[in-house]
């Protein structure tokens, strides 16, 4: 086998998109517009569709390809393979997008700065369920060159290798960010897929025997499956199957400390499960910034703002797993709360103050310190972030009404507050910090027909479920009258999201790790 060299720098090279399709036609329409202007050609494999799929491709793709599913992702992709002919291969699944900055950036670094010897991760972007959590990010290798000597391997969780004696391939990182469609969150989506993949890593079981790679894929799948005593038995079985140190073992113990989430009476299991993994991966982020959660639930405040320190000031991620999107103000956030409970309310202001100096601080850690600046009735230093919110200019009056009542409402003014709260909702002001302290300030008023109304406004809305029920129930446990208790129960349709575990050297092996699959 030869390596197909790149084209003499002076031609542009060729960027084949190849994908994997099966019933899919309003996702595929998504992503086939946003690469029309990036790709030389899309290569599109469908594997049984039987809805408008196949139809939609035809009218957009440079060729599509008819493919019996043989329960074989790889199967699959290698006939992609087969059929692409430009000099580079990008791998999207149907409803991923890409913003055009990412368009642009990726199609200027094909141009001037990809090496045929390198592989390239694109990170993932996750949306998530809850509107108000941050992202989940993790990178995949969807950028490679196209060589005869590569392949992929796996029925599922598929990987890419190649041979070695044909040239060493480097994997580094790519820029820009590929985005995943809202069906990636669906539940029934997910429960059809976990049984896909479920019955798929039992086949590839049956032919090449155990794995790190087919016991994560099988912990996945009893999690989606509502599984979780099985799922931590998977997750437990790959870790000892990973090589110490590798991704696919710090995936196995996100995993199963996430388990652990669902039994809060198993918290010590749960801390000797973070502190084997801590052994393994002592400066990861997440793992610390977990570890932090754990302890701050037990009331070890001081060992878990230890932990957050630690994870803020010296932590790192493993791009390669899933990890949330600033992670680094995550671990700021929680340190401070942490600092909070011991007491030290003016370092933890310091060092969120710190993290919202640097120019590259979000809009999340902007509303932590505004909320930190309200508590302690700091109204100046509060106005003054209002620019920093990206909130529409017509919405400004308003919301600097609602965090002069909510300044009021912290100093226990009551009567002061509720005009300038009443007043920014009234102009139509939904923001959180009206909800919340206009909520609170009525509770302390004792002026429970408004609340009521104001408290299902709030679920309406959608915004912040977790902390509604929440203040719902102290309502319930405060108002003593039956009707009105009725009255405030809460749609319980909106229960509390579950709790997500809060990564770093590339491999450079012969067999390239990537753990995505189509439809």
């Amino acid at each position: 086998m030869t390596t197909r060299p790149l084209p003499p720098s002076a031609v542009a090279p060729r960027l084949s998109v190849a994908m994997i399709v099966r019933d899919c036609a309003t996702a595929l329409a998504a992503t086939l517009d946003c690469v029309q202007n990036l790709a030389d050609e899309i290569v599109i494999v469908d594997t049984g569709s039987r809805d408008k799929t196949r139809e939609y491709a035809s009218k957009r793709a440079t060729r599509v390809v008819d493919f019996a599913w043989n329960d074989d992702f790889s199967a699959a992709r290698n006939a992609a393979l087969e059929y692409v002919t430009g000099d580079w291969v990008l791998w999207l699944d149907a409803g991923e997008t890409m913003r055009p900055e990412t368009q642009t950036a990726l199609r200027k670094f094909l141009d001037q700065t990809v090496a045929d010897d390198t592989a390239y991760l694109l990170l993932i972007d996750m949306p998530s369920q809850d509107a108000d959590a941050p992202h989940e990010q993790a990178a995949r290798l969807r950028l490679h060159p196209r060589r005869e000597d590569m392949n992929w391997y796996g029925r599922v969780r598929e990987q890419l290798r190649y041979d070695p004696q044909q040239g060493e391939l480097r994997v580094e990182q790519a820029p820009g960010i590929i985005e995943r469609g809202t069906r990636e969150i669906d539940p029934a989506t997910r429960r059809i897929r976990a049984e896909r993949n479920l019955r798929l890593a039992d086949l590839e079981q049956l032919g090449s025997g155990p794995s790190a790679r087919i016991e994560l894929v099988r912990a996945e799948a009893l999690s989606q499956l509502d599984q979780p005593e099985k799922a931590a038995d998977a997750y437990r079985r790959a870790v000892g199957f990973a090589a110490r140190g590798s991704t696919e073992a710090l995936d196995a113990y996100y995993g199963w400390l996430t388990i652990y989430d669902q039994w809060p009476e198993r918290r010590n299991e749960q801390l000797a499960v973070a502190a084997a993994a801590l052994d393994q991966f002592p400066l990861d982020a997440q793992l610390l910034c977990a570890t932090g959660n754990y302890l701050q639930a037990q009331g070890r405040y001081d060992l878990a703002a230890r932990s957050y320190q630690a994870a803020s000031e010296h932590g790192c991620v493993n791009i390669e797993t899933w990890h949330l999107e600033n992670i680094a103000e995550v671990t700021t956030n929680c340190w401070a709360v942490a600092l909070e409970h011991l007491g030290q309310r003016e370092r933890a202001l310091e060092i969120v103050e710190g993290q919202v100096a640097r120019p590259d601080a979000s809009r999340r850690i902007v509303r932590q310190l505004l909320d930190m600046y309200i508590v302690r009735g700091q109204r100046a230093a509060a106005l003054e972030l209002l620019p920093r919110l990206s909130i529409a200019v017509q919405e400004r009056d308003s919301l600097r009404s609602a965090i002069r009542g909510a300044c009021l409402a912290a100093k226990q003014q009551w009567s002061q507050a509720i005009s300038y709260l009443e007043m920014a909702w009234k102009a139509g002001c939904r923001d959180i910090v009206c909800l919340r302290w206009y909520c609170t300030t009525l509770f302390a008023l004792d002026s429970a027909d408004q609340l009521h109304v104001i408290l299902l406004e709030w679920e309406q809305l959608g915004i912040h479920l977790a902390e509604l029920q929440k203040f719902a129930g102290v309502c319930l446990n405060a108002i003593k009258t039956p009707a009105m208790q009725a009255d405030l129960r809460l749609d319980a349709s909106h229960p509390a999201p579950a709790p997500t575990l809060f990564g770093g050297n590339i491999p450079q092996e012969a067999v390239l790790n990537t753990k995505y699959t189509a439809w």
